[in-house]
């Protein structure tokens, strides 16, 4: 399994592709990354391999990954979880944001992708049906609402809380199979990035 480690934003910014050009620029001054970018017959857009100054960043070993730039709405635990065999990761918790309850609470995976029959909560699976059906809608730019089957709330589906088991974002930068970063790196790429930017280690 690929591992992955990556800086995003957890709200929604403006022009995320102007503001991938700067970092992008920032990494290639820093000789972090190659100034070209590779093909796309092998790689995602916006993909590119480390270069010459990669040892400034890492904190042991002797390789470099590739890193590659998210600028579009996406849900990216899909993207970092690629190779799990699944459609659809079920998250941990799909939280209500108005009235706080965990809705899926209690829901087996096995249940919701039909390897038993045990006896689940109806309205837990409907979310579940909802969301799998909804995100790919949300990454093409739609708006998509979920209804709270406690409080009866309708709510977007971004808003709700997932604890990270899904992250809803429009920017993120994956060093994907790199060693393990450097303190120091992180902290001044997070300074860079600005407020509202997180990091996950998977």
């Amino acid at each position: 399994m690929e591992t992955s480690k990556t800086f995003f934003k957890d709200s929604p910014i403006d022009s995320p592709q102007v503001f991938m050009e700067n970092i992008k620029q920032w990494l290639i001054d820093q000789q972090i990354i190659s100034s070209k970018e590779q093909p796309l017959e092998f790689e995602a857009p916006n993909t590119y391999y480390g270069d010459n100054g990669y040892k400034k960043i890492i904190a042991a070993g002797d390789f470099y990954g590739k890193v590659e730039f998210i600028t579009k709405r996406k849900e990216i635990m899909h993207t970092l979880g690629w190779d799990w065999g699944v459609d659809f990761l079920l998250p941990e918790i799909v939280c209500c944001p108005i009235c706080k309850q965990d809705l899926i609470k209690g829901i087996d995976p096995a249940t919701f992708y039909g390897e038993n029959n045990l006896k689940q909560d109806p309205n837990g699976i409907r979310i579940l049906q909802e969301l799998r059906k909804g995100i790919p809608l949300w990454e093409s730019n739609e708006e998509v609402h979920l209804t709270c089957h406690n409080c009866g709330t309708q709510s977007l589906l971004e808003a709700y809380e997932y604890q990270q088991s899904l992250i809803f974002t429009n920017f993120a930068i994956i060093f994907w199979n790199w060693p393990e970063l450097k303190s120091e790196f992180k902290h001044t790429l997070l300074n860079k990035l600005g407020k509202d930017t997180l990091f996950i280690d998977l």
